[in-house]
């Protein structure tokens, strides 16, 4: 990596990095969230499939992606590392 360490605000300001950096790191952008995805959804499939009410399956899929979403939401807003404000910088 380019860096060393991990990034905080400012430190290094984005717009200070080499013209190669970014296009080298840009699939992790859209990379890394749909394998999550796509890993999830098998993942949510196969649990699912074991429960053989209907309705209970339906009710914890549902509360599983709510939990994963509000969790995600959780991280994206607390942003324990400041590498979200990094990025938006």
């Amino acid at each position: 990596m380019f860096l060393g360490y991990w990034p905080h605000y400012d430190h290094p300001d984005p717009k200070n990095l080499p013209e190669n950096f970014l296009p080298a790191t840009a699939w992790l952008d859209w990379g890394i969230p749909v394998i999550g995805l796509i890993l999830g959804s098998i993942g949510l499939a196969l649990l699912l499939r074991k429960i053989p009410n209907y309705k209970m399956r339906m009710f914890v899929g549902s509360a599983l992606l709510f939990g994963g979403w509000l969790a995600g939401l959780i991280l994206l807003l607390l942003d324990p590392a400041d590498l979200f404000e990094w990025i938006c910088d």
